[in-house]
């Protein structure tokens, strides 16, 4: 068995330093997108992602309020995921601290990330008879 000379050890350190911080920066990168993407907004929620947005752009407490209201009433009744609940609640909050102009950004950043989420589950027509799918 031969001993590994200090330069060759001093390789296999680099080496094995080079896979762990390349795997950390995977990791990082994966988590970062996690955290940063928002939650699914269900498509017939969509709705309340913009009176939410007209209500923190216009720094309207009533309109807020409205807001706030119809989307627990949406929870309650099992018509909305308990993580856009979530997203919801967090942004009201802000609203509600004073901070509207950050709750109107978190806003903006939610409908954003809703973007083509939806496109692709529109019905698909194509096996319906021409003058079904177009009025004339």
């Amino acid at each position: 068995m031969s001993e590994l000379s200090f330069s060759e050890m001093i390789r296999d350190l680099r080496v094995i330093w080079g896979l762990s911080l390349l795997l950390t920066i995977v990791v990082l990168m994966v988590l970062w997108r996690w955290w940063a993407t928002p939650a699914v907004i269900e498509q017939n929620n969509l709705k309340y992602v913009q009176l939410l947005w007209t209500a923190t752009s216009s720094r309207n407490p009533s309109q807020l309020n409205k807001v706030e209201e119809a989307i627990r009433q949406r929870a309650t009744q099992g018509e909305m995921s308990p993580a856009a609940l979530a997203e919801f609640e967090r942004i009201i909050r802000q609203a509600q601290s004073g901070a509207w102009e950050e709750a109107s950004k978190a806003c903006y950043h939610l409908a954003e990330g809703q973007q083509n989420r939806w496109r692709s589950q529109s019905p698909d027509h194509s096996h319906q008879p021409h003058e079904t799918r177009h009025i004339h």
